[in-house]
Order: C-alpha cells, then structure tokens, then sequence
C-alpha cells in the first residue's frame, strides 16, 4: 500500500498544495512560507521519492521554490501583457 503521492503527480500535487496555500487553507497566506509548507509535507510523507520513500523538506521545498517561480512568473507577465494593452488602448483613443 502506498501512502503518499507518487512522483509522476508530483508536480501536480505540489501546485495543488501552493493553490491550497494562496486560498488561506493553512492560515494567511503571508504567514506560511514555502519552507514552512516542506516541513509539513515531509512532516506527514506526503510526496514519495522513486523508491516509494517520503522526500526530505529540503527537496520538497527546493520543488516547491522551483513551481512557485515559474507559476509567479506567468502571472507576473500576463498582468504587464494586460496593463500593455491597456495602456496602448488608451493611447490610441486619444484625439488631438
């Protein structure tokens, strides 16, 4: 029996875990840090290695650290994408 989540849905699982985070699951989310959430995930064994062994906090939060920067990136360039349009709509309405 397996207890954990396997290392194919890993990245999955660990998405879910931050989304989990960013909606107040665990407190406020300025509260629970990235290295606090890889405590608790190695804590209870939650994301298993190859050998169906729990990862250390220190993998996990590298992990974490790893998905969140790349999730917040995104989010980051499609927000300056918007306000760009935005901004270009603005100046194109304007009559002189």
């Amino acid at each position: 029996m397996v207890k954990g989540i396997l290392p194919k849905y890993r990245k999955e699982g660990m998405i879910e875990l931050l989304n989990w985070r960013d909606k107040g699951f665990f407190g406020k989310k300025e509260n629970i840090s990235i290295h606090e959430l890889a405590d608790k995930g190695a804590e209870w064994g939650l994301f298993l290695s190859d050998s169906n062994t729990p990862l250390s906090a220190k993998t996990i939060e590298i992990e974490l650290g790893e998905i969140w920067r790349g999730e917040h990136l995104q989010k980051v360039m499609e927000k300056k994408k918007k306000t760009r349009i935005k901004i270009r709509n603005k100046w194109t309405t304007i009559k002189y």
